[in-house]
C-alpha cells in the first residue's frame, strides 16, 4: 500500500509533484531572500529601562483573569502577571519550589498549612496577605455558573481558611495527592482582593487584572497587542525588560519576516518545516520541542456514527502516527505510549504499548460494524494547533486507504466542534494521572458532563479513578492507572496522535529557553541578554 506522503509528495511514477504556493512556502522564500546586514533586534546593551521585548503571537486570550483563562494563548501572558503560592517549574521536572508561600507543611492527607511570604506588594502597591489568598479561592466567586466549569475540577471541595495574616490552612474533602501541584497551577494564581472589588465590571477586571507578578498590564488592545510593563517592586527582583509587547500576528509568513527584519525578538508557533530556515541565520535560533500536551481526536459517542466502538477502534488503527511525525514534524516530536507522560514518574507505565497501526484490521472492524462508506465528520480549526490541517489531511488519506471516509470540516471556533469527531488536546496540568487523563476524562470532567462518553463503558474506569484519587499506596495506584490505559485502548474514546510540540524563533542574544509547556516565563531568573 502506497504511503500517504509518498503518494502526495513524490507521486505515482516518482516525479516530484509541484505544490501550490502556501503561506509557509512564501515564508521560506522570505527567509531565504532577506539579508540580515541591517538586523535590528533588541539592543542588549540598553539599560533595563529602555528594553522592550517584542513577541509575535498567533492570537490573544479572551481574558487575562487566571481563574477564567486556561489556554495556549492565555497562559504565556498570565504567567508573567501573577504568582502562585507554590511553583512547579516544568523546566526542572516539576520540582516544587516556594512561591508566594515561603514554606508549607502537610498536616494530613487532607490538610496543608501555607506560610506566606511577607513584604510582598501587588502591582497597585497594596500588601499581599492571607485575605487575598482566601478571596482568590472563594467558592462564591469562582465556583458559580458564571465561571468556567474547569474551576470546579480544580477547586471543588477545597477550603482556604486564614489562621493569621500570613498563614492559611487548606483542607480538602478527600485525601489529595496533588494539592501542592494544584496550588502551583495557573488557576491558583493569586489576585488582589482590593483591586478586584474596585473594578467597575468583570470585563474591566478581565482586561487589566492585578497580581504580584513581575509585569503588570499596561494596555489590552483587542485584535492588536497586549502590553505589559515592568513591576520594578517585584519581590523576586527587578524584571530584565521595561516592557513586553505581545503582538497579534496570525500569519506564519508575517511572523517570520518580522523576526528576520528585527521587528520581533521572539515569534511563537513555528511550523517544523520552517525551523531549518531560521537556524541557517546566524543572528537567529530556535528553542522549544515536545510539550506535555497530547494532540488527539475525540469521538462524541452520542453521534450514531461513533456509537459502535469498532468504528472508533478502526479509525485508531488506520492512522500511521510515525509517518505523520516524520513527515510533518521532521521527527521533532514523539508518539506517546498511551495517554500518559514521563513526568508521571513512579506512575508512568513504561511498558504500555503505543497506538497500533493496522489498516487491514481497521477495514475488518469497519465491515463488522456495518460501515458502508458514509462520510464520518472530523472537525478541526484552521491551525489552532500547529500542523492541524496537514495532520487531518494525512489522517483522512490514511483512513481512506482502509475504506474509511473521514470528511474534514474546518470550524471557526470551539463551540462549532461538538457533536462529531473533533480535534482536541489533553494537557498535563500536574505530573500525576490526576492532572492528565483523569482530569480530562474522569467523573466531573467536561467530556463526561457533555455526554461524550454516553456510549463508552465507564464503570471500571471510574472505579480505577477513585482508587488513584484515594489510595496512598504507589503500587495500588500504578496498577489502577495501568488498567485505565487498557480501558482507553479497548473503548477508544479518542485517537491519540502525537505529543504536541511548540517551537519559537528568537534572536540569539536573548537567553531564554522554552519549557516543555506552553508557558513563557520572563522573570529575572529566566531571561537575560548577551552571550552566556
Amino acid at each position: 500500500m502506497m504511503s500517504w506522503f509518498f503518494r502526495n509528495f513524490v507521486g505515482e511514477r516518482g516525479a516530484r509533484q509541484r505544490p501550490t504556493a502556501s503561506p509557509r512556502s512564501l515564508a521560506c522564500v522570505a527567509l531565504a531572500t532577506v539579508t540580515i546586514v541591517g538586523f535590528a533586534g533588541i539592543d542588549v546593551q540598553a539599560s533595563q529601562a529602555d528594553r522592550i521585548l517584542r513577541i509575535a503571537v498567533t492570537g490573544e486570550p479572551g481574558t487575562l483573569d487566571p481563574q477564567r483563562e486556561v489556554s495556549n494563548v492565555g497562559n504565556p501572558i498570565i504567567a508573567n502577571i501573577f504568582d502562585t503560592l507554590i511553583v512547579a517549574d516544568p523546566s526542572q521536572n516539576y520540582q516544587l519550589q516556594p512561591g508566594l508561600a515561603e514554606s508549607w507543611t502537610r498536616v494530613s492527607p487532607n490538610t496543608l498549612v501555607l506560610h506566606l511570604r511577607q513584604g510582598v506588594k501587588f502591582q497597585d502597591g497594596s500588601d499581599f496577605t492571607a485575605d487575598d489568598v482566601v478571596f482568590t479561592f472563594d467558592p462564591a466567586r469562582i465556583l458559580t455558573d458564571t465561571w468556567p466549569g474547569a474551576m470546579k475540577v480544580y477547586w471543588q471541595g477545597v477550603t482556604f481558611t486564614k489562621t493569621n495574616d500570613f498563614e492559611v490552612r487548606v483542607t480538602t474533602d478527600q485525601p489529595d495527592h496533588v494539592l501542592e501541584y494544584r496550588l502551583a497551577h495557573s488557576t491558583g494564581s493569586i489576585i488582589s482582593r482590593s483591586a478586584f472589588r474596585r473594578s467597575k465590571s468583570l470585563d474591566a477586571w478581565s482586561r487589566a487584572p492585578v497580581g504580584t507578578g513581575p509585569y503588570s498590564v499596561a494596555e489590552f488592545r483587542s485584535g492588536d497587542a497586549i502590553i505589559l510593563r515592568a513591576n520594578n517592586a517585584y519581590w523576586g527582583g527587578p524584571p530584565p525588560v521595561a516592557q513586553i509587547r505581545w503582538q497579534v500576528v496570525p500569519e506564519v509568513a508575517s511572523r517570520l519576516a518580522g523576526l528576520v527584519s528585527g521587528d520581533y525578538d521572539i515569534v511563537t508557533n513555528l511550523p517544523p518545516d520552517q525551523l531549518a530556515q531560521v537556524e541557517r541565520h546566524g543572528a537567529l535560533e530556535v528553542t522549544g520541542g515536545p510539550v506535555n500536551n497530547i494532540l488527539l481526536y475525540v469521538f462524541d459517542t452520542k453521534n450514531e456514527l461513533y456509537k459502535d466502538k469498532r468504528i472508533r477502534q478502526a479509525i485508531n488503527l488506520c492512522i500511521d502516527r510515525k509517518q505523520i511525525v516524520d513527515g510533518l514534524w521532521s521527527g521533532r516530536t514523539v508518539v506517546p505510549n498511551g495517554n500518559q507522560y514521563g513526568a508521571f514518574k513512579d506512575l508512568f507505565i513504561e511498558d504500555h504499548p503505543g497506538p497500533s497501526y493496522d489498516p487491514e484490521r481497521a477495514a475488518i472492524l469497519a465491515r463488522e460494524a456495518g460501515y458502508k462508506g458514509e462520510p464520518l465528520p472530523l472537525r478541526i480549526r484552521a491551525n489552532y494547533y500547529p500542523n492541524e490541517i496537514s495532520t487531518a489531511e494525512a489522517a483522512a488519506a490514511m483512513c481512506l486507504d482502509a475504506g474509511i471516509n473521514l470528511k474534514i470540516e474546518v470550524k471557526e471556533n470551539s463551540d462549532e466542534m461538538w457533536g462529531a469527531l473533533r480535534a482536541y488536546s489533553n494537557s498535563m496540568q500536574y505530573p500525576d494521572p490526576l492532572g492528565g487523563i483523569l482530569r480530562n476524562w474522569g467523573p466531573g470532567s467536561n467530556e463526561e458532563k457533555r455526554g461524550i462518553l454516553t456510549n463508552v463503558k465507564t464503570a471500571g474506569f471510574f472505579a480505577d479513578v477513585a482508587t488513584i484519587k484515594t489510595s496512598f499506596d504507589v503500587s495500588e495506584r500504578k496498577a489502577a492507572f495501568s488498567r485505565v490505559l487498557d480501558w482507553w485502548d479497548e473503548e477508544a474514546p479518542g485517537v491519540i496522535l502525537y505529543q504536541n510540540a511548540n517551537f519559537y524563533g528568537k534572536t540569539r542574544s536573548i537567553n531564554w529557553s522554552a519549557p516543555p509547556s506552553f508557558d513563557m516565563d520572563f522573570r529575572p531568573s529566566k531571561l537575560s541578554f548577551g552571550t552566556n
